[in-house]
């Protein structure tokens, strides 16, 4: 899986728009989750093993597998995720001049 660095490459966000194909507004509507939360899970970078269990058998349900395939799903997406991180230069800031 080639992984960009915005934030779809969360493991959260890989899942959804990647592999049910559908946005995160759309999966939040569908099976009653606040977009917010998702989206504060995916800002803080929070463990696949620390997301609570009503939220992987709404994926479950959504991907239409057992909730254990989805969380190695998740777990793969995750640890990809992390290589990148790893990988990734850290960005430096630019500064211009205004003279």
């Amino acid at each position: 899986m080639r992984i960009k660095n915005y934030v779809y490459s969360h493991a959260i966000n890989a899942f959804i728009i990647g592999y049910l194909g559908m946005s995160v507004e759309v999966f939040c509507e569908l099976y009653n989750f606040k977009q917010g939360t998702l989206s504060s899970w995916v800002t803080r970078e929070r463990e696949v093993a620390d997301l609570p269990v009503s939220f992987l058998y709404a994926l479950s349900l959504a991907a239409g597998e057992p909730m254990d395939q989805v969380y190695n799903r998740l777990c793969v997406y995750e640890e990809e995720y992390k290589n990148y991180r790893k990988l990734a230069s850290k960005k430096k800031k630019k500064y211009l001049d205004t003279e």
